[in-house]
Order: structure tokens, then sequence, then C-alpha cells
């Protein structure tokens, strides 16, 4: 497969496009071919991604997929915003401005499944 690789991160010629050997699916990955949307933080400029399935969402069948790689970027958005740029823990107040927007919405919902007493884990 063709895959994007930054194979010298002291040069200034960037990315190069290789041909490297298709990734197997181990355990707890989905298959090659599965219809699925989500983030890969390794490896995700290439034909080909194995990624663990827990960051992955299967989306409906009837929905197609220019929609369906979007759903889910706010939320992972405001996830990365409040637990790992912020480093917000349960048990914190918080204020949320701007929750009408997409990525505001998606903050208020995180947050709130997170706080003792109101659903959160």
């Amino acid at each position: 497969m063709r895959a994007l690789r930054c194979e010298d991160t002291g040069s200034l010629e960037g990315p190069a496009l290789r041909q490297i050997p298709d990734p197997v699916a181990g355990p707890g990955q989905v298959a090659v071919g599965d219809r699925v949307h989500g983030m890969a933080f390794v490896g995700a400029f290439a034909e080909l991604a194995a990624v663990i399935q827990a960051q992955l969402t299967k989306p409906p069948d009837d929905l197609p997929y220019e929609y369906a790689c979007l759903a889910g970027v706010p939320y992972r958005t405001a996830y990365d915003a409040l637990f790992t740029t912020a480093g917000l823990r349960p048990g914190v107040d918080l204020v949320i401005l701007g929750a009408s927007g997409a990525v505001g919405s998606g903050a208020v919902g995180r947050w709130s499944r997170r706080r003792p007493g109101h659903g959160g884990r």
C-alpha cells in the first residue's frame, strides 16, 4: 500500500509517499474493509491503517462517508481540549461558553458524563 511517511524529522524535505506492507489487524482491531470512522494518531495518512477498535465507531449504513467522518470531530476536539490539554478531572466545576456550537455542545456532553452525580464514570 502507499503511505505518506515522515522518515527524517530533522529534514526540511517533509513527508514522502512510500510503498509499505499492508497493516494486519490484531487483537482488539477491526478487519480491513469494515465500514467505520474514527481517529488514528499514527499511520492515518495511508490507504490502510490498523487501529484500536475503541477508537472507531460504525456509522449507520445509510449515512454517507462524507457525513460519517465528520460526526465525531466536535466531540473528539472537545475531549482533547477538556481532558488532554486542560487536564480536567471529575469534581471540578466548569463553565463552557459558546455551548450552542458543535464543539461547545460536545464539551457539555463530555463533561456532564464525567461529573459525579450526573451519570459520570
